[in-house]
């Protein structure tokens, strides 16, 4: 996938049946979505959240590091091409 955008897309896509009726959801997992793009950042959450993801989100590397400090996710879904810190900074 190109963007975080189009895989949040293709999963909610996958998991339609559970769309609107996050309860049932086997798809239940605590997600950070890390992207500097709003428009995606955006798409992301509201394709996981349909499916019954609990998200928080952050635009910057350091604010990523920030939460991911605070609380334990599951998931993380995080850009590559972010300005100052970029995702493989994060991952370090």
């Amino acid at each position: 996938f190109r963007t975080l955008a189009q895989a949040t897309d293709t999963l909610g896509f996958l998991m339609a049946d559970y769309a609107g009726n996050p309860q049932e959801s086997p798809f239940s997992a605590k997600v950070l979505v890390v992207d500097d793009d709003a428009v995606g950042l955006a798409r992301a959450l509201h394709a996981l959240e349909r499916i019954g993801c609990d998200c928080a989100s952050a635009a910057t590397g350091e604010q990523a590091l920030s939460l991911l400090q605070e609380a334990a996710f599951d998931l993380v879904l995080l850009d590559v091409i972010l300005p100052q810190l970029d995702g493989y900074g994060v991952c370090e």
